[in-house]
């Protein structure tokens, strides 16, 4: 038998700091580098220079998106982070986020989305394509010897 999780996605608050914390630790994927990296675009929000949504489940954060306006590009925003809890993860959490962020872009008239990721977050590159962004660019072991960075678009 299948969980059903009728998630809220709401705007980000300043109250998820521990909680987004203690999601990012549970993803095996993530080294410490990317989870202080994640924190801190979340100070950004705070502070207004990002923005995000988060997900619910009976008041429990489960997961989160950050997106920020690319200051240089027309129209052009940066999906920054999709996290979802491990616990929650193909439940059509992350799907759910990405479809709130698009919808958000597309009333703002975004022509475009970019992203950076890891050749090897398969998962989330699974998602990227499901929503149609295109991988458009790799820059060889960019973060580390084995594991470079991958730029994907979604073009309206």
């Amino acid at each position: 038998m299948h969980k059903i999780f009728l998630p809220l996605i709401k705007k980000i608050e300043n109250e998820d700091a521990s909680s987004i914390e203690v999601i990012l630790r549970k993803i095996e994927e993530f080294n410490e580098r990317d989870i202080s990296t994640c924190l801190y675009v979340f100070e950004g929000i705070k502070k207004g220079e990002y923005e995000g949504f988060s997900a619910y489940v009976e008041n429990k954060l489960i997961g989160f998106i950050f997106f920020s306006k690319n200051s240089l590009g027309k129209d052009v925003y940066e999906l920054l982070w999709i996290v979802v809890d491990p616990d929650y993860q193909r439940f059509g959490i992350g799907s759910l986020l990405m479809e709130k962020f698009l919808e958000e872009m597309k009333k703002r008239g975004a022509r475009l989305v970019i992203l950076h990721t890891s050749e090897h977050y398969l998962k989330a590159k699974k998602l990227y394509e499901k929503y149609n962004f295109k991988c458009e660019g790799k820059i060889k072991d960019f973060y580390s010897v084995g594991d470079s960075k991958e730029i994907w678009v979604l073009r309206f």
